[in-house]
Protein backbone atom coordinates (compact mmCIF):
# COMPACT_ATOMS: atom_id res chain seq x y z
CA UNK A 1 0.00 0.00 0.00
CA UNK A 2 2.76 2.41 0.95
CA UNK A 3 4.60 1.63 -2.27
CA UNK A 4 1.48 2.40 -4.31
CA UNK A 5 1.02 5.74 -2.53
CA UNK A 6 4.65 6.65 -3.16
CA UNK A 7 4.27 5.78 -6.83
CA UNK A 8 1.08 7.86 -7.03
CA UNK A 9 2.75 10.83 -5.37
CA UNK A 10 5.77 10.49 -7.66
CA UNK A 11 3.58 10.46 -10.72
CA UNK A 12 1.70 13.56 -9.51
CA UNK A 13 4.80 15.63 -8.71
CA UNK A 14 5.51 16.71 -12.33
CA UNK A 15 1.87 17.64 -12.75
CA UNK A 16 1.82 19.68 -9.52
CA UNK A 17 5.06 21.35 -10.53
CA UNK A 18 3.53 22.25 -13.90
CA UNK A 19 0.44 23.66 -12.17
CA UNK A 20 2.63 25.80 -9.92
CA UNK A 21 4.56 27.11 -12.91
CA UNK A 22 1.33 27.90 -14.74
CA UNK A 23 -0.15 29.69 -11.73
CA UNK A 24 3.02 31.73 -11.19
CA UNK A 25 3.17 32.59 -14.90
CA UNK A 26 -0.49 33.60 -14.88
CA UNK A 27 0.12 35.79 -11.85
CA UNK A 28 3.08 37.46 -13.54
CA UNK A 29 1.03 38.05 -16.69
CA UNK A 30 -1.81 39.59 -14.69
CA UNK A 31 0.55 41.91 -12.81
CA UNK A 32 2.34 42.81 -16.05
CA UNK A 33 -0.99 43.44 -17.77
CA UNK A 34 -2.15 45.80 -15.04
CA UNK A 35 1.22 47.58 -15.14
CA UNK A 36 1.03 48.02 -18.91
CA UNK A 37 -2.60 49.16 -18.72
CA UNK A 38 -1.82 51.61 -15.93
CA UNK A 39 1.16 53.00 -17.82
CA UNK A 40 -0.87 53.33 -21.01
CA UNK A 41 -3.64 55.16 -19.16
CA UNK A 42 -1.20 57.48 -17.41
CA UNK A 43 0.74 58.34 -20.56
CA UNK A 44 -2.50 59.00 -22.45
CA UNK A 45 -3.71 61.61 -19.99
CA UNK A 46 -3.65 65.32 -20.74
CA UNK A 47 -1.73 65.84 -17.51
CA UNK A 48 1.08 63.65 -18.84
CA UNK A 49 1.12 65.54 -22.16
CA UNK A 50 1.38 68.80 -20.27
CA UNK A 51 4.26 67.58 -18.10
CA UNK A 52 6.88 68.32 -20.77
CA UNK A 53 8.49 71.75 -20.72
CA UNK A 54 8.38 71.87 -24.53
CA UNK A 55 4.59 71.43 -24.55
CA UNK A 56 3.93 74.34 -22.19
CA UNK A 57 2.67 76.77 -24.91
CA UNK A 58 0.31 74.13 -26.32
CA UNK A 59 -0.87 73.20 -22.82
CA UNK A 60 -1.59 76.79 -21.79
CA UNK A 61 -3.48 77.64 -24.99
CA UNK A 62 -5.49 74.41 -24.75
CA UNK A 63 -6.49 75.18 -21.14
CA UNK A 64 -8.09 78.51 -22.10
CA UNK A 65 -9.55 77.37 -25.44
CA UNK A 66 -13.07 76.25 -26.30
CA UNK A 67 -11.74 72.67 -26.28
CA UNK A 68 -10.34 72.75 -22.74
CA UNK A 69 -12.71 69.96 -21.66
CA UNK A 70 -11.57 67.69 -24.51
CA UNK A 71 -8.62 65.45 -23.61
CA UNK A 72 -5.52 65.71 -25.81
CA UNK A 73 -5.76 62.08 -26.89
CA UNK A 74 -9.31 62.58 -28.21
CA UNK A 75 -7.89 64.65 -31.06
CA UNK A 76 -4.29 63.48 -31.32
CA UNK A 77 -4.69 59.68 -30.97
CA UNK A 78 -6.99 57.81 -33.30
CA UNK A 79 -9.17 55.05 -31.79
CA UNK A 80 -8.00 51.43 -31.92
CA UNK A 81 -5.21 49.32 -30.43
CA UNK A 82 -2.91 49.77 -33.44
CA UNK A 83 -3.18 53.56 -33.28
CA UNK A 84 -2.64 53.49 -29.52
CA UNK A 85 0.52 51.43 -30.06
CA UNK A 86 1.74 53.84 -32.75
CA UNK A 87 1.17 56.73 -30.36
CA UNK A 88 3.26 55.01 -27.66
CA UNK A 89 6.09 54.35 -30.12
CA UNK A 90 5.92 57.96 -31.24
CA UNK A 91 6.04 58.95 -27.58
CA UNK A 92 9.29 57.03 -27.11
CA UNK A 93 10.73 58.86 -30.11
CA UNK A 94 9.70 62.17 -28.55
CA UNK A 95 11.38 61.20 -25.28
CA UNK A 96 14.57 60.42 -27.21
CA UNK A 97 14.41 63.79 -28.97
CA UNK A 98 13.91 65.54 -25.64
CA UNK A 99 16.84 63.76 -23.97
CA UNK A 100 19.14 64.40 -26.94
CA UNK A 101 17.77 67.93 -27.49
CA UNK A 102 17.20 67.05 -31.15
CA UNK A 103 13.55 68.08 -31.46
CA UNK A 104 12.54 70.87 -33.82
CA UNK A 105 10.96 74.11 -32.72
CA UNK A 106 8.23 75.10 -33.02
CA UNK A 107 6.66 71.69 -32.41
CA UNK A 108 4.34 70.45 -35.15
CA UNK A 109 2.25 67.32 -35.47
CA UNK A 110 3.35 64.92 -38.22
CA UNK A 111 -0.08 63.93 -39.52
CA UNK A 112 -3.08 66.26 -39.82
CA UNK A 113 -6.12 65.49 -37.69
CA UNK A 114 -8.74 63.73 -39.87
CA UNK A 115 -12.30 65.01 -40.17
CA UNK A 116 -13.63 61.91 -38.40
CA UNK A 117 -12.10 63.20 -35.15
CA UNK A 118 -13.89 66.54 -35.40
CA UNK A 119 -17.13 64.82 -36.38
CA UNK A 120 -17.16 62.88 -33.11
CA UNK A 121 -18.37 66.11 -31.49
CA UNK A 122 -19.41 68.36 -34.38
CA UNK A 123 -22.41 67.34 -36.45
CA UNK A 124 -21.42 68.41 -39.96
CA UNK A 125 -24.92 67.68 -41.25
CA UNK A 126 -26.03 70.83 -39.45
CA UNK A 127 -23.30 72.90 -41.07
CA UNK A 128 -24.31 72.72 -44.70
CA UNK A 129 -24.54 76.51 -44.97
CA UNK A 130 -23.07 78.23 -41.93
CA UNK A 131 -22.79 81.96 -41.51
CA UNK A 132 -19.91 83.48 -39.60
CA UNK A 133 -20.68 85.33 -36.37
CA UNK A 134 -20.17 88.76 -37.89
CA UNK A 135 -22.44 87.92 -40.83
CA UNK A 136 -19.78 88.78 -43.40
CA UNK A 137 -19.08 85.34 -44.84
CA UNK A 138 -21.25 82.34 -45.65
CA UNK A 139 -19.30 79.06 -45.51
CA UNK A 140 -20.74 76.15 -47.55
CA UNK A 141 -19.25 73.33 -45.46
CA UNK A 142 -20.79 70.60 -47.61
CA UNK A 143 -18.82 71.77 -50.67
CA UNK A 144 -15.58 71.73 -48.71
CA UNK A 145 -16.31 68.23 -47.38
CA UNK A 146 -17.16 66.97 -50.87
CA UNK A 147 -13.78 68.18 -52.11
CA UNK A 148 -11.94 66.46 -49.29
CA UNK A 149 -10.92 69.63 -47.46
CA UNK A 150 -9.80 68.83 -43.91
CA UNK A 151 -11.43 70.73 -41.05
CA UNK A 152 -7.99 71.60 -39.69
CA UNK A 153 -6.98 73.24 -42.97
CA UNK A 154 -9.27 76.12 -42.00
CA UNK A 155 -9.58 75.63 -38.24
CA UNK A 156 -5.99 74.69 -37.33
CA UNK A 157 -5.85 77.60 -34.89
CA UNK A 158 -9.01 76.95 -32.84
CA UNK A 159 -7.33 75.21 -29.90
CA UNK A 160 -3.76 76.48 -29.89
CA UNK A 161 -4.22 79.78 -31.69
CA UNK A 162 -1.94 78.68 -34.51
CA UNK A 163 1.10 79.35 -32.32
CA UNK A 164 3.13 76.64 -34.02
CA UNK A 165 2.21 77.66 -37.57
CA UNK A 166 2.73 81.31 -36.71
CA UNK A 167 6.08 80.58 -35.07
CA UNK A 168 4.94 82.15 -31.81
CA UNK A 169 7.05 79.69 -29.81
CA UNK A 170 10.72 78.79 -29.62
CA UNK A 171 13.03 76.82 -27.34
CA UNK A 172 13.87 79.97 -25.41
CA UNK A 173 10.24 80.96 -24.73
CA UNK A 174 8.59 77.66 -23.75
CA UNK A 175 8.78 78.33 -20.02
CA UNK A 176 7.46 81.89 -20.32
CA UNK A 177 3.99 80.88 -21.45
CA UNK A 178 1.16 81.23 -18.93
CA UNK A 179 -2.64 81.56 -19.01
CA UNK A 180 -2.52 85.34 -19.49
CA UNK A 181 -0.29 85.09 -22.56
CA UNK A 182 -2.32 82.16 -23.88
CA UNK A 183 -5.54 84.19 -23.63
CA UNK A 184 -3.98 86.99 -25.67
CA UNK A 185 -3.59 84.47 -28.49
CA UNK A 186 -6.65 82.27 -28.12
CA UNK A 187 -9.05 85.20 -27.54
CA UNK A 188 -7.60 87.22 -30.42
CA UNK A 189 -9.69 86.99 -33.60
CA UNK A 190 -6.63 87.64 -35.75
CA UNK A 191 -5.19 84.35 -34.47
CA UNK A 192 -8.37 82.28 -34.23
CA UNK A 193 -10.22 83.08 -37.44
CA UNK A 194 -9.25 81.34 -40.68
CA UNK A 195 -7.07 83.66 -42.72
CA UNK A 196 -8.49 84.96 -46.00
CA UNK A 197 -5.06 84.44 -47.55
CA UNK A 198 -5.40 80.72 -46.78
CA UNK A 199 -8.83 80.67 -48.44
CA UNK A 200 -7.52 82.40 -51.55
CA UNK A 201 -4.46 80.13 -51.82
CA UNK A 202 -6.63 77.03 -51.53
CA UNK A 203 -9.15 78.36 -54.07
CA UNK A 204 -6.35 79.06 -56.53
CA UNK A 205 -4.88 75.57 -56.13
CA UNK A 206 -8.30 73.98 -56.61
CA UNK A 207 -9.18 76.42 -59.43
CA UNK A 208 -12.15 77.90 -57.55
CA UNK A 209 -13.25 81.50 -58.08
CA UNK A 210 -11.56 84.06 -55.82
CA UNK A 211 -13.98 86.88 -56.58
CA UNK A 212 -15.40 88.60 -53.48
CA UNK A 213 -18.99 87.50 -54.05
CA UNK A 214 -17.92 83.83 -53.95
CA UNK A 215 -17.80 84.02 -50.16
CA UNK A 216 -18.90 87.51 -49.13
CA UNK A 217 -22.47 87.07 -50.27
CA UNK A 218 -23.83 89.41 -47.60
CA UNK A 219 -21.43 92.20 -48.47
CA UNK A 220 -18.22 93.30 -46.86
CA UNK A 221 -18.54 95.63 -43.87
Amino acid sequence: MEEEQEKLQSSNRPRLKLYKILLISLGILIVFGFAVYGTAQATSSSKFCNSCHEMNPEAETWKVSSHSQVACKECHIQPGIINEAKAKINGLDQVYQKVTDSYTAPIKIKDPIPNSVCEKCHNMKNKTQEQTVDGIVIIPHEKHLEKGVLCVQCHYNVVHGGISEGKETSKTTYGKWNSAQAKQVVYNDSFIRPKMDDCIKCHKVRKVSTSCDTCHVTGIK
